[in-house]
């Protein structure tokens, strides 16, 4: 019996892709201007929360999951949970003071800051397979490229108007707290494209890495807020993070069920390889912010020695890259020069005596087949050797083969190398002249 779930795929998915859509018509909305009362703003964004929060928690109580996809989905659902609450808190911080606000409260930062720890502790459960040495340096340079184009992004847009800020939600710890823990899940998903997941959908983290991304780049733009009190960075963070994390949810389901009816067959661990094309990211982000800052001449230096130092990574990573690439080239050559080899083995084995290196019966056979075809004058003899059964019984079958071998030997240096010798069996042989060799010849 297959075990079907009573709700359609994809629907909470959608609720939450409005959700998103609304929240972002209403910051565009508003963006001159208020539209409506301030709470009004809160109900996409909190709606998202909840599909989210709903969808993540079904999934973990009514989809079969094996044990580590089910921790893994277990945790991420105590992450949507507090960082649900955050939301209900940052909320009443922004509401509860007469006038709507944007300066967080150290209980909201609390709540953020578990949630986010708790979706790394998530993903570091995730069941990876061993990195080799080669992939530990591969993912070192990637993760360090990674690091330097997000670090000198999110100086450029963020931390160096941290002033700007501070003076919006009054303190610089949640931006530096998210931003940190955003880097760090990152740096976590690109481990994983190296090592390959199991159980868990390669699909939906991938979905993840989308939504933290998205969480993180939305908490450095309080600034640009910082003359729309009423507006709030939550309106594009927790619509579309919860969103992909919704979607992500809806992956991982239609995955579970898939292989509980046996849709799919049984793959080996798959690889996030879409995770592969960050440290190119990370590249054409310092390109904008080099380009950004031609006119800013006291801006350049950072971001002239974060473009070296990232100019630097990509380079030792192609080096690394080609030495990789010349090693499994060398590997390959070598595999395919050893398949050779075997193939011609198997084929002398399969044409020839083992004892005596003469062609078998079915090589003497097809060859003398191919000049009865092509008509050509041939000699065929039959040779065997007298008394063989006394030399075997009397001195042992050693003996026997050795004079097999040396009977072999003397035949095929009588006959000569163009022309053919073969063991039939026992102390048989067979000769085949061709080319017009006349009696007397194969008698000589």
């Amino acid at each position: 019996m297959r075990l079907r779930l009573t709700e359609h795929p994809g629907r909470a998915t959608r609720v939450a892709l409005v959700c998103a859509l609304l929240s972002f018509a209403y910051l565009a909305a508003a963006w001159n201007a208020p539209i409506a009362p301030p709470v009004v703003g809160w109900i996409a964004p909190l709606a998202s929360v909840v599909v989210g929060v709903y969808s993540t928690v079904r999934l973990v109580l009514a989809t079969p999951l094996g044990p580590a996809s089910r921790r893994f989905w277990r945790t991420m659902a105590l992450a949507a949970v507090c960082i649900g609450v955050g939301a209900v808190s940052q909320m009443i911080d922004t509401l509860g003071r007469g006038a709507p606000t944007q300066v967080l409260s150290n209980r909201t930062s609390a709540f953020d800051l578990a949630g986010v720890v708790l979706m790394i502790a998530a993903i570091l459960l995730v069941p990876v397979n061993k990195l080799t040495r080669a992939a530990w340096v591969t993912f070192a340079l990637d993760a360090g490229t990674v690091l330097a184009g997000g670090v000198l992004f999110t100086w450029y847009f963020a931390i160096r108007n941290i002033g700007d800020f501070e003076a919006t939600t009054g303190s610089s710890l949640p931006l530096v707290a998210t931003v940190a823990t955003g880097f760090l899940g990152v740096l976590v998903l690109l481990r994983i494209s190296f090592a390959g997941v199991r159980e868990v959908s390669p699909g939906a983290l991938q979905l993840l890495a989308v939504a933290a991304l998205t969480s993180c780049s939305a908490a450095g733009l309080s600034p640009q807020l910082a003359e729309r009190p009423y507006l709030n960075t939550s309106f594009l963070a927790f619509p579309f993070a919860y969103g992909f994390l919704t979607a992500a949810v809806d992956r991982q389901r239609r995955a579970a069920l898939a292989a509980l009816d046996g849709d799919e067959p049984r793959r080996r661990p798959a690889r996030v390889r879409s995770l592969y094309l960050l440290p190119y990211v990370a590249v054409l982000l310092t390109d904008g912010v080099l380009l950004a800052t031609l006119d800013s001449p006291a801006d350049a230096g950072p971001v002239i020695v974060g473009a070296v130092v990232l100019t630097a990574l990509v380079s030792a990573r192609q080096l690394v890259s080609f030495r990789e690439n010349g090693r499994l080239l060398r590997r390959l050559d070598s595999t395919v020069a050893d398949l050779r080899e075997s193939e011609n083995r198997m084929t002398h084995q399969a044409t020839h005596d083992g004892l005596t290196g003469l062609a078998n019966r079915a090589l003497m056979a097809s060859r003398l087949e191919a000049a009865l075809a092509a008509r050509e004058d041939i000699v065929f003899a039959l040779i065997d050797l007298d008394d063989f059964k006394v030399v075997n019984d009397r001195l042992g079958h050693a003996v026997g083969d050795t004079l097999l071998v040396a009977a072999a030997s003397r035949i095929q240096e009588a006959v000569g190398p163009d022309h053919t010798v073969a063991r039939l069996g026992g102390d048989e042989f067979a000769v085949l002249l061709r080319g017009g060799s006349s009696p007397a010849a194969a008698s000589g």
